[in-house]
Protein backbone atom coordinates (compact mmCIF):
# COMPACT_ATOMS: atom_id res chain seq x y z
CA UNK A 1 0.00 0.00 0.00
CA UNK A 2 1.19 3.50 -1.16
CA UNK A 3 -0.05 7.08 -0.92
CA UNK A 4 -2.62 6.93 1.91
CA UNK A 5 -3.79 10.44 2.70
CA UNK A 6 -7.11 12.04 3.36
CA UNK A 7 -8.65 13.88 0.45
CA UNK A 8 -11.32 15.08 2.15
CA UNK A 9 -12.20 16.44 5.68
CA UNK A 10 -15.13 18.08 7.17
CA UNK A 11 -15.13 21.58 7.63
CA UNK A 12 -17.00 24.70 9.01
CA UNK A 13 -18.77 25.15 5.59
CA UNK A 14 -19.09 21.22 5.04
CA UNK A 15 -19.26 19.52 8.82
CA UNK A 16 -18.96 16.05 7.37
CA UNK A 17 -18.09 14.72 4.42
CA UNK A 18 -19.41 11.35 2.85
CA UNK A 19 -20.01 8.77 -0.10
CA UNK A 20 -16.64 8.62 -1.90
CA UNK A 21 -16.71 8.49 -6.10
CA UNK A 22 -13.25 7.73 -8.29
CA UNK A 23 -12.42 7.54 -12.19
CA UNK A 24 -9.47 7.15 -13.96
CA UNK A 25 -9.09 8.93 -17.66
CA UNK A 26 -6.29 8.06 -19.50
CA UNK A 27 -3.30 7.04 -17.91
CA UNK A 28 -2.92 8.95 -15.26
CA UNK A 29 -5.69 11.55 -14.58
CA UNK A 30 -7.67 10.74 -11.20
CA UNK A 31 -10.81 12.49 -10.48
CA UNK A 32 -11.96 12.02 -6.85
CA UNK A 33 -15.55 13.04 -5.50
CA UNK A 34 -17.37 12.85 -1.84
CA UNK A 35 -20.31 14.78 -0.57
CA UNK A 36 -20.19 18.14 1.98
CA UNK A 37 -22.78 18.06 3.89
CA UNK A 38 -23.74 21.39 5.97
CA UNK A 39 -24.76 18.04 8.89
CA UNK A 40 -24.39 14.13 9.14
CA UNK A 41 -28.07 13.74 7.94
CA UNK A 42 -28.64 12.34 4.52
CA UNK A 43 -31.45 14.99 3.75
CA UNK A 44 -29.28 18.32 4.53
CA UNK A 45 -27.86 20.76 2.25
CA UNK A 46 -24.73 19.40 0.49
CA UNK A 47 -22.74 20.18 -2.06
CA UNK A 48 -20.73 17.66 -4.59
CA UNK A 49 -16.84 17.79 -3.58
CA UNK A 50 -14.12 16.82 -6.49
CA UNK A 51 -10.19 17.00 -6.31
CA UNK A 52 -8.25 15.50 -9.65
CA UNK A 53 -4.92 14.03 -9.89
CA UNK A 54 -2.50 14.49 -13.16
CA UNK A 55 -0.25 12.18 -11.96
CA UNK A 56 -1.76 9.14 -11.05
CA UNK A 57 -2.46 10.04 -7.07
CA UNK A 58 0.62 10.79 -6.48
CA UNK A 59 -0.44 14.66 -5.74
CA UNK A 60 -3.79 16.30 -5.55
CA UNK A 61 -5.19 19.74 -6.67
CA UNK A 62 -7.09 21.70 -4.72
CA UNK A 63 -10.87 21.11 -3.69
CA UNK A 64 -13.50 22.70 -5.67
CA UNK A 65 -17.34 23.02 -5.70
CA UNK A 66 -18.14 20.43 -9.02
CA UNK A 67 -22.47 20.58 -8.09
CA UNK A 68 -23.78 23.05 -5.18
CA UNK A 69 -26.74 22.15 -3.96
CA UNK A 70 -28.05 25.82 -2.25
CA UNK A 71 -29.73 24.44 0.57
CA UNK A 72 -31.13 21.36 -0.85
CA UNK A 73 -30.09 17.50 -0.84
CA UNK A 74 -27.76 16.33 -4.06
CA UNK A 75 -25.76 13.38 -3.29
CA UNK A 76 -25.04 9.68 -4.43
CA UNK A 77 -22.14 10.92 -7.08
CA UNK A 78 -21.62 7.81 -9.31
CA UNK A 79 -18.64 8.11 -11.69
CA UNK A 80 -18.46 5.97 -15.08
CA UNK A 81 -15.07 6.78 -17.11
CA UNK A 82 -15.52 5.97 -21.17
CA UNK A 83 -12.35 4.94 -22.51
CA UNK A 84 -13.28 4.96 -26.19
CA UNK A 85 -14.55 8.95 -25.96
CA UNK A 86 -11.84 9.85 -22.81
CA UNK A 87 -15.28 11.25 -21.17
CA UNK A 88 -16.14 11.29 -17.68
CA UNK A 89 -20.24 10.78 -16.96
CA UNK A 90 -21.04 12.24 -13.55
CA UNK A 91 -24.69 11.29 -12.33
CA UNK A 92 -26.35 12.59 -8.77
CA UNK A 93 -29.65 12.96 -7.05
CA UNK A 94 -31.30 15.69 -5.99
CA UNK A 95 -33.40 15.64 -2.85
CA UNK A 96 -33.82 11.54 -3.31
CA UNK A 97 -36.57 12.64 -6.66
CA UNK A 98 -34.52 13.90 -9.55
CA UNK A 99 -31.88 12.45 -11.56
CA UNK A 100 -29.12 14.60 -13.41
CA UNK A 101 -26.47 13.54 -15.60
CA UNK A 102 -23.07 16.36 -16.55
CA UNK A 103 -19.87 15.18 -18.72
CA UNK A 104 -16.64 16.19 -18.56
CA UNK A 105 -14.07 16.24 -21.77
CA UNK A 106 -11.18 17.67 -20.45
CA UNK A 107 -10.37 14.62 -17.42
CA UNK A 108 -12.25 15.94 -14.79
CA UNK A 109 -11.77 20.42 -14.99
CA UNK A 110 -15.07 21.16 -15.64
CA UNK A 111 -18.17 19.64 -16.37
CA UNK A 112 -21.05 20.14 -18.89
CA UNK A 113 -24.55 21.89 -17.91
CA UNK A 114 -26.51 18.95 -16.42
CA UNK A 115 -29.38 17.18 -17.92
CA UNK A 116 -32.03 15.75 -16.28
CA UNK A 117 -32.57 12.14 -16.61
CA UNK A 118 -35.27 11.27 -13.93
CA UNK A 119 -37.91 10.05 -17.11
CA UNK A 120 -35.64 7.43 -17.83
CA UNK A 121 -35.79 5.62 -14.31
CA UNK A 122 -39.81 6.73 -13.81
CA UNK A 123 -39.91 4.21 -17.26
CA UNK A 124 -39.03 1.32 -15.32
CA UNK A 125 -42.60 1.61 -12.78
CA UNK A 126 -45.17 -0.40 -13.42
CA UNK A 127 -48.85 0.01 -11.93
CA UNK A 128 -47.25 -1.98 -8.89
CA UNK A 129 -44.62 -0.39 -8.06
CA UNK A 130 -45.07 3.25 -8.44
CA UNK A 131 -41.43 5.26 -7.89
CA UNK A 132 -41.35 7.71 -5.54
CA UNK A 133 -37.71 7.40 -4.45
CA UNK A 134 -34.46 7.25 -6.45
CA UNK A 135 -30.40 7.51 -6.09
CA UNK A 136 -27.51 6.11 -8.06
CA UNK A 137 -25.14 4.44 -7.05
CA UNK A 138 -23.21 5.61 -5.46
CA UNK A 139 -19.42 5.00 -6.33
CA UNK A 140 -18.86 3.93 -9.67
CA UNK A 141 -20.69 2.75 -12.68
CA UNK A 142 -19.61 0.22 -15.76
CA UNK A 143 -18.55 0.13 -19.30
CA UNK A 144 -19.04 -3.03 -20.85
CA UNK A 145 -17.09 -5.34 -23.40
CA UNK A 146 -19.88 -3.81 -25.74
CA UNK A 147 -19.03 -0.26 -25.36
CA UNK A 148 -22.49 -0.04 -23.25
CA UNK A 149 -22.30 2.41 -20.44
CA UNK A 150 -24.36 0.97 -17.53
CA UNK A 151 -25.17 3.16 -13.93
CA UNK A 152 -27.11 1.65 -10.87
CA UNK A 153 -30.11 2.77 -9.66
CA UNK A 154 -31.94 2.38 -6.16
CA UNK A 155 -35.49 3.22 -6.00
CA UNK A 156 -38.10 3.12 -3.96
CA UNK A 157 -41.57 3.42 -2.89
CA UNK A 158 -42.42 5.21 0.08
CA UNK A 159 -38.62 5.84 1.03
CA UNK A 160 -37.47 4.05 4.49
CA UNK A 161 -41.21 2.40 4.63
CA UNK A 162 -42.34 0.70 1.39
CA UNK A 163 -40.69 -1.53 -1.14
CA UNK A 164 -37.00 -0.45 -2.83
CA UNK A 165 -35.04 -2.56 -5.60
CA UNK A 166 -32.09 -1.78 -7.71
CA UNK A 167 -32.13 -1.68 -11.46
CA UNK A 168 -29.38 0.08 -14.32
CA UNK A 169 -30.03 2.53 -16.59
CA UNK A 170 -27.56 2.28 -19.74
CA UNK A 171 -26.29 3.71 -22.69
CA UNK A 172 -25.68 2.62 -26.20
CA UNK A 173 -24.51 5.33 -27.36
CA UNK A 174 -21.67 6.75 -25.14
CA UNK A 175 -24.31 8.53 -23.34
CA UNK A 176 -25.84 10.94 -25.75
CA UNK A 177 -29.47 9.11 -24.56
CA UNK A 178 -30.59 6.64 -21.92
CA UNK A 179 -32.62 3.95 -21.19
CA UNK A 180 -34.25 1.85 -18.14
CA UNK A 181 -33.01 -1.85 -17.47
CA UNK A 182 -34.46 -4.43 -15.51
CA UNK A 183 -35.40 -4.73 -11.79
CA UNK A 184 -31.99 -6.50 -10.47
CA UNK A 185 -33.66 -7.12 -7.42
CA UNK A 186 -36.25 -5.95 -4.59
CA UNK A 187 -36.98 -5.94 -1.08
CA UNK A 188 -40.46 -8.36 -1.42
CA UNK A 189 -38.32 -10.82 -2.86
CA UNK A 190 -36.12 -11.97 -0.01
CA UNK A 191 -33.70 -9.03 0.22
CA UNK A 192 -35.72 -6.96 2.84
CA UNK A 193 -33.90 -3.39 2.65
CA UNK A 194 -32.40 -3.64 -1.31
CA UNK A 195 -30.56 -0.43 -1.94
CA UNK A 196 -26.96 1.28 -3.02
CA UNK A 197 -26.30 -1.07 -6.38
CA UNK A 198 -22.80 -0.86 -7.50
CA UNK A 199 -22.01 -2.24 -11.06
CA UNK A 200 -19.05 -3.73 -13.07
CA UNK A 201 -17.90 -5.19 -16.46
CA UNK A 202 -18.12 -9.22 -16.07
CA UNK A 203 -14.45 -10.66 -17.28
CA UNK A 204 -16.36 -13.47 -18.77
CA UNK A 205 -18.55 -11.04 -20.42
CA UNK A 206 -21.86 -9.01 -19.38
CA UNK A 207 -21.88 -7.26 -15.97
CA UNK A 208 -21.78 -8.06 -12.16
CA UNK A 209 -23.42 -6.20 -9.78
CA UNK A 210 -23.83 -6.52 -5.82
CA UNK A 211 -25.65 -4.29 -3.80
CA UNK A 212 -26.57 -3.73 -0.34
CA UNK A 213 -29.87 -5.54 1.83
CA UNK A 214 -30.39 -6.87 5.82
CA UNK A 215 -31.75 -9.93 4.51
CA UNK A 216 -28.54 -12.42 5.03
CA UNK A 217 -25.67 -11.79 6.41
CA UNK A 218 -23.25 -11.99 3.53
CA UNK A 219 -22.94 -9.88 0.38
CA UNK A 220 -24.98 -10.89 -2.49
CA UNK A 221 -24.34 -10.59 -6.64
CA UNK A 222 -26.35 -10.88 -9.63
CA UNK A 223 -25.16 -11.22 -13.25
CA UNK A 224 -26.56 -10.26 -16.60
CA UNK A 225 -25.37 -10.80 -20.12
CA UNK A 226 -26.06 -7.31 -20.85
CA UNK A 227 -25.87 -5.17 -17.77
CA UNK A 228 -29.81 -4.40 -18.37
CA UNK A 229 -32.00 -7.40 -18.79
CA UNK A 230 -32.25 -10.69 -17.66
CA UNK A 231 -30.34 -10.46 -14.25
CA UNK A 232 -29.21 -13.82 -12.27
CA UNK A 233 -31.07 -14.33 -8.99
CA UNK A 234 -28.94 -12.34 -6.67
CA UNK A 235 -26.90 -15.42 -5.07
CA UNK A 236 -25.15 -14.64 -1.57
CA UNK A 237 -21.38 -14.83 -1.32
CA UNK A 238 -20.26 -16.56 2.28
CA UNK A 239 -16.38 -15.58 2.09
CA UNK A 240 -17.91 -11.91 2.76
CA UNK A 241 -19.72 -10.38 5.59
CA UNK A 242 -22.83 -7.78 5.19
CA UNK A 243 -22.96 -4.89 7.70
CA UNK A 244 -25.88 -3.60 5.27
CA UNK A 245 -23.10 -1.03 3.98
CA UNK A 246 -22.56 0.27 0.42
CA UNK A 247 -19.22 -1.22 -1.24
CA UNK A 248 -16.85 -1.04 -3.83
CA UNK A 249 -16.18 -3.41 -6.84
CA UNK A 250 -14.23 -2.85 -10.47
CA UNK A 251 -12.92 -5.06 -12.93
CA UNK A 252 -9.25 -5.23 -13.40
CA UNK A 253 -7.66 -6.09 -16.71
CA UNK A 254 -3.34 -6.22 -16.80
CA UNK A 255 -1.38 -8.59 -18.53
CA UNK A 256 -4.18 -9.93 -20.78
CA UNK A 257 -5.75 -11.30 -17.23
CA UNK A 258 -9.09 -9.79 -15.68
CA UNK A 259 -10.23 -10.21 -12.70
CA UNK A 260 -12.45 -8.45 -9.73
CA UNK A 261 -11.56 -6.31 -7.19
CA UNK A 262 -14.60 -5.37 -4.13
CA UNK A 263 -14.08 -3.17 -0.94
CA UNK A 264 -16.39 -3.40 2.27
CA UNK A 265 -16.18 -2.92 5.67
CA UNK A 266 -15.69 -6.71 6.76
CA UNK A 267 -16.57 -6.09 10.31
CA UNK A 268 -18.27 -9.86 11.12
CA UNK A 269 -15.42 -10.56 14.01
CA UNK A 270 -16.71 -7.43 15.52
CA UNK A 271 -19.10 -7.85 18.69
CA UNK A 272 -22.19 -5.78 17.67
CA UNK A 273 -24.13 -6.80 21.07
CA UNK A 274 -26.75 -8.31 19.08
CA UNK A 275 -27.41 -5.75 16.68
CA UNK A 276 -26.25 -5.20 12.94
CA UNK A 277 -22.31 -5.42 12.50
CA UNK A 278 -20.41 -2.02 13.13
CA UNK A 279 -18.98 -0.50 9.86
CA UNK A 280 -15.19 -1.52 10.55
CA UNK A 281 -11.96 -3.17 8.88
CA UNK A 282 -11.95 -2.37 4.90
CA UNK A 283 -10.81 -5.18 3.51
CA UNK A 284 -10.03 -5.71 -0.24
CA UNK A 285 -11.23 -8.82 -1.77
CA UNK A 286 -10.52 -10.51 -5.43
CA UNK A 287 -12.22 -12.81 -7.55
CA UNK A 288 -11.05 -14.41 -10.41
CA UNK A 289 -14.27 -16.06 -11.94
CA UNK A 290 -16.35 -13.62 -12.36
CA UNK A 291 -17.56 -12.93 -8.47
CA UNK A 292 -18.33 -16.61 -7.81
CA UNK A 293 -16.17 -16.91 -5.45
CA UNK A 294 -13.54 -14.75 -3.26
CA UNK A 295 -9.92 -16.23 -2.56
CA UNK A 296 -7.84 -13.62 -1.21
CA UNK A 297 -8.48 -10.81 1.50
CA UNK A 298 -6.22 -7.75 2.51
CA UNK A 299 -7.08 -5.68 5.13
CA UNK A 300 -6.80 -1.84 4.32
CA UNK A 301 -8.20 0.17 7.32
CA UNK A 302 -8.56 -1.98 10.84
CA UNK A 303 -10.87 0.56 12.17
CA UNK A 304 -14.07 2.59 11.72
CA UNK A 305 -15.16 2.51 7.96
CA UNK A 306 -17.71 2.83 5.53
CA UNK A 307 -18.33 3.41 2.05
CA UNK A 308 -15.64 2.64 -0.34
CA UNK A 309 -14.71 3.25 -4.21
CA UNK A 310 -12.86 1.59 -6.60
CA UNK A 311 -11.40 2.12 -10.38
CA UNK A 312 -8.62 0.59 -11.92
CA UNK A 313 -5.94 1.80 -14.29
CA UNK A 314 -4.32 0.51 -17.22
CA UNK A 315 -1.02 -1.30 -15.28
CA UNK A 316 -3.74 -2.93 -13.01
CA UNK A 317 -3.19 -0.60 -10.07
CA UNK A 318 -6.37 0.15 -8.10
CA UNK A 319 -7.28 3.60 -6.49
CA UNK A 320 -8.95 3.23 -3.15
CA UNK A 321 -11.40 5.87 -2.01
CA UNK A 322 -13.36 5.44 2.08
CA UNK A 323 -15.07 6.74 4.55
CA UNK A 324 -12.54 6.63 7.55
CA UNK A 325 -13.84 7.79 11.00
CA UNK A 326 -14.50 6.96 14.60
CA UNK A 327 -16.82 5.24 16.83
CA UNK A 328 -19.38 6.89 18.98
CA UNK A 329 -21.00 4.14 21.10
CA UNK A 330 -22.26 1.52 18.37
CA UNK A 331 -22.35 4.51 15.80
CA UNK A 332 -19.87 4.68 12.63
CA UNK A 333 -18.97 8.58 12.26
CA UNK A 334 -17.41 9.17 9.45
CA UNK A 335 -14.53 11.85 9.61
CA UNK A 336 -12.28 11.92 6.31
CA UNK A 337 -12.44 10.70 3.37
CA UNK A 338 -8.96 8.34 2.48
CA UNK A 339 -7.20 7.51 -0.36
CA UNK A 340 -4.68 5.22 -1.12
CA UNK A 341 -3.14 3.61 -4.50
CA UNK A 342 -2.52 -0.34 -5.02
CA UNK A 343 0.59 -1.18 -7.09
CA UNK A 344 -0.53 -4.39 -9.79
CA UNK A 345 0.12 -7.57 -7.51
CA UNK A 346 2.91 -9.56 -8.97
CA UNK A 347 2.22 -12.31 -7.05
CA UNK A 348 0.37 -15.73 -8.59
CA UNK A 349 -3.19 -16.43 -7.71
CA UNK A 350 -2.16 -19.28 -5.20
CA UNK A 351 0.08 -16.60 -3.37
CA UNK A 352 -2.36 -14.64 -3.28
CA UNK A 353 -4.83 -17.27 -1.30
CA UNK A 354 -1.43 -18.06 1.11
CA UNK A 355 -1.15 -14.49 2.17
CA UNK A 356 -4.68 -13.53 2.84
CA UNK A 357 -4.29 -11.53 6.07
CA UNK A 358 -7.85 -12.51 7.09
Amino acid sequence: MARETDLFRGSARHGAVRIPAVAVSGATTVIAMAVGRRFISDFGPSNILSRRSDDGGQTWGPLRVVQRGWWRTVDNPTLVSDPFTSVVHLFFQEGYRRLWHRTSSDGGRTFGRAIERTAVVLAAAGADFPIDGLAPGPGTGAVLESGRLVVPVWISHRPGKGRSAVMTIFSDDRGATWHAGDLVAASDEGFAGTSEGVVTADPRGGAVMSFRQRAVPSRVFSWSSDGATGWSDPRAAPEIGEPVCQAGLTIVRARGVSQLAFTNPDSRSVSAGGRLSPREKLTLRRSEDGGKSWTSAQLLDPGPSGYSALASDSTGGLHVMWEHGRRARTKFWPATIRYTYLAPSTQSSDERRGASSL
